[in-house]
């Protein structure tokens, strides 16, 4: 099967009365769902890995933007100076935690249908 085909499969239990129903399962769930057993989306689950580095890596930016944490710079080329109490900061952490956690609800509610 192809990316973005789907399968006619025969699924046990359903409603009370009826001994079995059919559905359409996509093709990145299909082997599993002969089976029975149910499967994560590879896509949603990494969305929602790279969502939840993004709302680490925002927090970080916004607590430097507030001085509340100081970390020294990392691989500095030139005159680099620390982190401290910066508005373009803190506005950018709080841009990506936001970006963050919109795409964590996101695939969390995805990942939670199945």
């Amino acid at each position: 099967m192809g990316a973005g085909r789907s399968a006619l499969v025969r699924s046990t239990g359903g409603e009370p009365g009826f001994s079995s129903m059919w559905r359409f399962v996509p093709s990145d769930t299909m082997s599993c769902a002969l089976h029975g057993s149910p499967r994560v989306s590879k896509g949603w689950l990494l969305l929602l890995i790279v969502a939840a580095a993004l709302v680490l890596v925002g927090v970080l930016w916004l607590l430097q933007g507030a001085g509340a944490v100081h970390v020294r710079p990392i691989l500095c080329v030139s005159n680099c100076k620390p982190v401290t109490k910066s508005t373009g900061w803190l506005v950018a952490g709080v841009a990506l935690c936001t970006t963050g956690l919109a795409l964590t609800l996101t695939a969390a509610r995805h990942l939670r249908r199945r």
